[in-house]
């Protein structure tokens, strides 16, 4: 996320189905990064030579004849890079012929089934601040600041979905809260007019009235960006609240909030935890009165960062509220939220007051589009707890290394 200035976060395998999570790969993949991580047990009892401290990343997903696959890059030094998988099974011919990409450059197809079987673990990155960046073959982008077709952007021919299927759907300001903070330099977001202002305590931005960017295609972003800091300390006793209303359109929200990092102020050989923050996302109903039904929710892990995203068809206010553990405190936020269209408002306050949950009387106005925050509940140690991080690639390279060690 930090290099391709993008909103990132992981799920598991284990919480979807393999037909779900094709859909999901195939609609997202012109704007959004997927990084996986082997499910080494897995392998291990198959005898599947998939290397876990490799980097694995999905480059496409295709279908052929009612058969959904994915096409994964890898970069394992050794030259061994699908473990066996693809000798297994027959890649259609019309995939080898229409997609150019080869097997020597580290590239290989798997059916979705083997796919969500031997990877565990998917980080996707949101790419926000990018503009259309869709390979050739990939299908039409469903967001309305991509590439039009007409301007000559490769398209799949056949962009239906195997019937038993169905589609997966159809920059603007910078801030600080709280108010007696000292505001930073604003952010410029392009394609929109310069704004100023902060969140909290009911300043609104007040618009310089500069007029609107007009960018190429090549270098417009596909989402409209609103940033809010605290230089200061952030508690669970006053934790922050963001209010993003949508106007009367199909429109995604991509939101997340980011902590320093702690390998900036890391000394020795270790660094402290970040804080886990949970992001939750309610629809208002009536003022300070919300829907009983979550629209969506972040991880709750002790990583850097917390994302939520969501769409609505019709618009509405929403609620996304950062909750943390008693005793819980993080020093400086950031909170980045990305709009598919522009004229959505986003505002920033501290949690003062308590909020009433109500039964709506209707369908809900927005649904969530992640599968991040998606975790069974049976594989919750505990409800009021974080879930545990999962170690990087280089831990489990320096603990697969003194495993050896001791062995000989």
């Amino acid at each position: 996320a930090d290099l391709t200035g993008g909103v990132a976060s992981s799920f598991s395998t284990k919480d979807v189905a393999s037909d779900r999570l094709f859909i999901y790969l195939y609609e997202l993949q012109r704007d959004c990064l997927f990084v996986c991580r082997v499910y080494h047990a897995r392998c291990i009892r198959n005898g599947v030579g998939l290397n876990p401290f490799a980097h694995y990343a999905v480059n496409r997903a295709a279908h052929h004849d009612g058969e959904c696959y994915v096409q994964v890059f890898c970069s394992s030094p050794d030259g061994i890079f699908s473990g066996g998988l693809d000798d297994n099974i027959i890649i259609p011919h019309h995939l080898l012929r229409t997609y150019t990409e080869k097997a020597q450059d580290g590239f290989f197809w798997l059916c979705i089934a083997d796919f969500h079987h031997y990877f565990e673990t998917i980080f996707e990155c949101r790419l926000v601040n990018s503009p259309d960046v869709g390979l050739p073959g990939m299908p039409p982008s469903r967001l309305p600041g991509a590439r039009p077709p007409a301007l000559g952007v490769p398209q799949e021919k056949d962009v239906k979905l195997p019937p038993s299927l169905s589609r997966f759907g159809q920059q603007e300001t910078a801030h600080s809260w709280p108010p007696h903070a000292e505001a930073a330099e604003p952010h410029v977001p392009r394609s929109s007019p310069e704004m100023r202002g902060v969140g909290l305590g009911g300043i609104d931005p007040c618009y310089k009235g500069l007029p609107l960017l007009e960018e190429p295609w090549d270098e417009k972003p596909l989402f409209y960006e609103h940033v809010f800091a605290n230089a200061g300390m952030v508690t669970e006793r006053r934790p922050p609240e963001f209010t993003v209303v949508m106007p009367n359109l199909p429109c995604e929200i991509v939101a997340c909030v980011e902590q320093t990092s702690t390998r900036i102020t890391q000394v020795g050989s270790t660094r402290p935890r970040h804080t886990a923050v949970l992001l939750k996302v309610y629809e208002e109903l009536e003022h300070n009165i919300y829907s009983a039904d979550l629209v969506c929710k972040s991880n709750w892990m002790n990583v850097r960062n917390s994302m939520v995203a969501f769409k609505s068809n019709r618009g509405g206010t929403f609620r996304i509220m950062a909750e943390m553990q008693e005793g819980a405190r993080c020093e400086r936020l950031i909170f980045r939220c990305y709009s598919s269209v522009p004229g959505v408002t986003v505002t920033a306050a501290a949690g003062m007051q308590r909020h009433l949950l109500a039964e709506p009387q209707g369908p809900a106005a927005a649904s969530k589009w992640s599968l991040v925050g998606c975790v069974r509940p049976e594989r919750l140690p505990r409800g009021d707890l974080p879930l545990p991080v999962e170690e990087d690639l280089d831990t489990l390279r320096r603990l697969e290394h003194e495993r050896q060690c001791s062995i000989m």
